[in-house]
């Protein structure tokens, strides 16, 4: 259920062949918007982004242990980690430096 004049706002992702149906006429009667997410993009302040860090800084959201690295050679490991879902972040390291 979307309000009216309400925003839906896509944050995940699934696979590459899925689909996202919804009807049409009842969706643009209500002035409602679809907006996929990006990084910070929910939150245009910065007020979200800054509470995060607040929490972390309190002990209170270790975001760190949301993400893991890998190096290049293990490239393979890194979309097998992310479509799993084991980690939330997986970041692949092009070199050490």
């Amino acid at each position: 259920m979307l309000s009216f004049k309400g925003t839906l706002g896509i944050v995940g992702a699934c696979g590459a062949d899925e689909i996202i149906a919804f009807n049409e006429l009842d969706f643009m009667s209500g002035g409602r918007t679809v907006m996929g997410i990006l990084g910070g993009d929910s939150d245009i302040g910065g007020g979200f982004i800054n509470e995060l860090i607040r929490f972390h800084m309190e002990g209170r959201f270790p975001f760190d242990r949301l993400i893991a690295y890998f190096d290049f050679a293990d490239i393979n490991a890194v979309i097998k980690a992310g479509e799993s879902g084991d980690v939330v972040k997986p970041v692949l390291r092009i070199s050490k430096e």
